[in-house]
């Protein structure tokens, strides 16, 4: 998996973690009048879209790692399946208050792809087929994008610290408890 670390001290990749801060930059920028909305916006989801796929798969090779599994996370961008991989794993190890996080984590995830389900709407003006791909500024709201992306940021990293801590003392997962319905 380009830009995974493996296990490393249950922190997040900080590979990911620079595309997240660059788009925070540019939401600050822009909130201050120093950028254009319309002309941030592209780079701004792009940079959001590409922490989101490489933090999931950086939590996957991690929880990968955790159950001795040595397959390696499909070089994919489908971030809805990479989530359900995660997710499904995430609800046996976070304790019990961590999974309304799930739940809105999920949501979150959905919600944010639902624009760019292929990882092209904000990489390319046209598709493969050469159709025009555009999502309107005015559409997103940049301060929310921006909390949003803190929110799963904060639930990646809580999963991230307790693989970690898993793998160190050489735990497997919980036996399952039922999963809620936060599959997406």
């Amino acid at each position: 998996m380009t830009g995974s670390t493996g296990l490393h001290d249950g922190k997040r990749n900080r590979y990911a973690d620079s595309f997240r801060e660059a788009a925070d930059l540019l939401i600050a920028q822009t909130l201050q009048g120093a950028a254009n909305q319309e002309s941030a916006l592209y780079p701004i989801v792009y940079l959001y879209r590409q922490y989101l796929e490489l933090s999931i798969k950086d939590s996957l090779q991690m929880t990968r790692l955790l159950l001795d599994d040595r397959r390696a996370v499909l070089p994919h961008h489908r971030v809805v399946e990479l989530w359900q991989e995660l997710n499904e794993f995430l609800v046996k190890i976070l304790p019990g208050d961590a999974q309304p996080g799930l739940v809105q984590t999920a949501r979150l995830v959905r919600e944010f792809i639902q624009h760019d389900t292929s990882a092209t709407v904000f990489r390319h003006p046209v598709d493969v087929k050469g159709r025009p791909l555009f999502v309107h500024a005015a559409i997103i709201d940049l301060a929310n994008l921006r909390d949003v992306m803190g929110k799963v940021d904060g639930i990646l990293s809580q999963a991230n610290g307790i693989i970690y801590e898993r793998w160190k003392a050489g735990q497997a997962p919980q036996q399952q408890r039922p999963a809620p319905d936060n599959d997406i």
